[in-house]
């Protein structure tokens, strides 16, 4: 599965967000996120920036838990 968000704002030009997702078996995957960002001469900022504060990655952890509890009642909630 694939996922491209496209955003905008402030300094922010643009910032392309890919998510990859890949079966690696019945209970495991594999996740890759990249990110593209145009904020002209603070790019170099705003990338350190992005890299400091991942908090995305911890909210994909919790999420793909909470996904794979309702597609398998057996699992732990």
């Amino acid at each position: 599965m694939k996922l491209l968000t496209e955003e905008r704002g402030g300094v922010i030009r643009t910032r392309r967000h890919y998510i990859t997702v890949e079966p690696l078996g019945d209970d495991r995957c594999r996740c890759e996120d990249r990110i593209e960002i145009d904020a002209g001469i603070l790019t170099a900022v705003v990338a350190a920036f992005t890299r400091v504060f991942r908090y995305r990655q911890r909210r994909w952890a919790q999420l793909s838990v909470l996904l794979a509890a309702s597609a398998d009642p057996a699992l732990p909630r």
